[in-house]
């Protein structure tokens, strides 16, 4: 039977939360915190979307590669009373992997001058500093990535570096690609790190070099926030799919959402509002069905998607880093990651693992792939970047993310605040989260987002969009200046 979510008035309604991934669930914890019913409809069979944790015969893999960033003071409180030792303190090693040589990551002037070719070294330092000369007086707009990245990395290390992996990572044309990525994902260099020499060499310009994970994999976390808001009296309708919004006031306020439970019944949810985490252009299909300028803003917005190769090893020790981007044009993997490095429990005593991501899109070559073809050709991959396996691999599972990453196309800002607009017309309705605001943040970024909507929500202000798409990825540079201190 399913459960009785009938109110007296709609004062008294829930608040609809749709999708429990790490907005959806911040959300939800935020107003269960402060008083408020909450529904939450999830249509996987467990909670943590793209943060979930499998595991297999003691190996955990998370979907993904995700952290929480010591940074976020306020969130990590909360984390900290919800996990309590659980909550581990890890050091991030990050690398670029390149023709078989090993760079760090963020790059950093000191390694091209000292890890590449003589050649090339001179040909890439010599375009920093032309571009960095240029760029002061430079009026011209950035467009696209290229022009982002080329007028401040010049042209050496593009064709070498930036353009290969962001051509594979996203399926597009590096011109296709809006300047905003760039801008929100890459650190710029600094030449004066050459002159800082040993220095330089010994401590990256990174943010994010120590970080707070989960004990058990990331997945613990949002399974932890999961029991938490059950107990404080929030129904979670795990496995039901919603399909529209039943019933809108005059206004043309939500006050139903229609779901078909995992049982195949049919259920009307009352609520005084709704914070959706769902894909933004999968929400207003409810709200503005069959409106054209609404199906082509629709259509601009797509997502890359991701396969993992999951591989259970002999050996703990196995890539030298907690994760590793793969710059070779030649290869599908775009990164490989060593969960052991996250946390010792990801594997078992004497045992390690590795997780390669392999982008793809509807249709396409990987997208094709069985499972076990996936697996050889991530483990013939791994050998070309000079990890051989052989003998080692105790066992591998695959898994996938359709909608890993929105694509950042020229157009992709206009046809996201089109959808927005509609999204914000009723009053009640709040998009949240990597996919609800079709952008590209971190995990404690999303909660955040989570937070300040149900926050807002509970304040009785009415949605804004703007503001959430202004949340930051990125620290300001006094909070940089106090981690590269710690």
């Amino acid at each position: 039977m399913p459960p009785n979510l009938e109110s007296s008035s709609p004062d008294d309604a829930p608040v609809v939360v749709l999708g429990a991934g790490p907005a959806g669930l911040a959300a939800a914890w935020e107003l269960v915190d402060r008083g408020v019913p909450v529904v939450i409809v999830e249509r996987n069979g467990s909670v943590g979307g793209l943060c979930a944790t499998a595991e297999h015969g003691g190996f955990r893999f998370d979907l993904g590669g995700h952290r929480i960033l010591k940074r976020r003071s306020g969130l990590v409180r909360r984390l900290r009373t919800l996990l309590g030792d659980d909550l581990i303190e890890r050091e991030r090693q990050s690398v670029i992997l390149w023709r078989n040589r090993r760079l760090r990551y963020p790059l950093a002037a000191w390694d091209i001058a000292t890890q590449l070719p003589a050649g090339m070294s001179i040909r890439a330092l010599r375009d920093l500093a032309v571009a960095r000369t240029r760029r002061a007086v430079r009026t011209r707009p950035d467009v696209s990535f290229r022009d982002w990245t080329t007028a401040r990395f010049g042209q050496t290390l593009y064709d070498s570096f930036f353009g290969p992996y962001t051509e594979k990572l996203w399926g597009v044309r590096d011109t296709e690609l809006s300047a905003d990525w760039a801008s929100q994902r890459i650190s710029s260099l600094n030449l004066a790190d050459l002159w800082r020499g040993w220095r330089a060499s010994r401590t990256p310009r990174t943010h994010s070099r120590m970080f707070l994970y989960p004990r058990l994999g990331i997945g613990q976390l949002f399974d932890q926030i999961a029991t938490h808001v059950a107990a404080n009296g929030a129904k979670m309708l795990l496995g039901a799919t919603v399909h529209g919004f039943g019933e809108r006031t005059p206004s043309g306020r939500v006050t139903r959402v229609d779901v078909t439970l995992a049982d195949g019944m049919p259920l009307s949810l009352p609520c005084r509002a709704v914070i959706s985490t769902i894909a933004l252009q999968t929400l207003v299909q409810f709200l503005a069905p069959g409106e054209p300028e609404i199906a082509s803003a629709s259509a601009r917005l797509r997502h890359r998607g991701l396969r993992f190769v999951n591989l259970a090893l002999r050996g703990e020790s196995w890539l030298g880093a907690t994760w590793a981007y793969v710059a070779d044009g030649d290869l599908a993997t775009t990164r490989v990651q060593e969960p052991r490095r996250r946390s010792p429990e990801m594997a078992p005593p004497g045992c390690g693992s590795l997780m390669l991501e392999i982008p793809f899109s509807p249709g396409d070559r990987i997208a094709q792939m069985s499972d076990a073809n996936l697996v050889e050709f991530g483990v013939g991959e791994l050998r070309g970047l000079g990890i051989d396996l052989a003998g080692h691999v105790l066992a591998s599972y695959t898994a996938a993310a359709q909608d890993a990453y929105p694509i950042y196309s020229l157009d992709y800002a206009a046809a996201r605040a089109r959808l927005l607009d509609a999204v914000g017309a009723p009053g009640n309705v709040w998009s949240v989260g990597r996919q609800g605001l079709f952008r590209y943040v971190f995990m404690d970024t999303a909660m955040e987002m989570g937070i300040a909507a149900a926050s807002a929500l509970a304040n009785r202000s009415t949605p804004d969009h703007d503001a959430l798409l202004t949340m930051d990825n990125n620290p300001s540079l006094q909070e940089v200046q106090d981690s590269h201190a710690d």
